[in-house]
């Protein structure tokens, strides 16, 4: 009789990386219409900010794992007043994590976890900088800032 247990572990290797792999990130939009959008984002942050990603950091501690970027903030509308500003996220975009690129600028909509810490993922309008001219000159326009006033990418 031959050993089956080989096979049976490749079976489970290989029923453990699907199901990961379907287990997708799911986001309720804030709106079709970009100005509400962007109105309901910035009213659920506790801070939002224009700045370059730079170092990363990765944590232990769940399933996806996550990891913190450092932001060197070049512009704020909401909840900063200081530079250095660590912003975490999960590590898998399956569970909603959001892929920070060292040296890009990113206009970033982040909370505080019940741990008081900046979180992020892909469902709360972060973004490169460079795709998101229309969103910050509708903070502008929220603020009541001038509009231009932000460092444009």
């Amino acid at each position: 009789m031959q050993n089956k247990f080989p096979s049976y572990c490749l079976l489970i290797i290989i029923a453990l990386f699907a199901a990961t792999d379907s287990l997708a990130c799911s986001c309720a939009p804030f709106s079709d219409d970009l100005q509400t959008a962007v109105a309901l984002a910035y009213e659920r942050a506790d801070v939002v900010f224009l700045g370059k990603a730079g170092s990363k950091r990765y944590q232990q501690g769940s399933i996806a794992g996550s990891h913190e970027t450092v932001f060197n903030v070049e512009d704020s509308w909401k909840g900063l007043t200081r530079d250095g500003i660590r912003v975490r996220t999960n590590n898998s975009g399956a569970a909603c994590g959001f892929r920070f690129n060292k040296r890009t600028r990113y206009l970033v909509f982040a909370y505080k976890t019940k741990d008081k810490i900046l979180s992020t993922t892909i469902c709360d309008l972060t973004q490169p900088a460079s795709q998101a001219k229309d969103e910050m000159e509708i903070l502008d326009e929220l603020t009541g800032r001038k509009q231009g006033s932000v460092k444009q990418p």
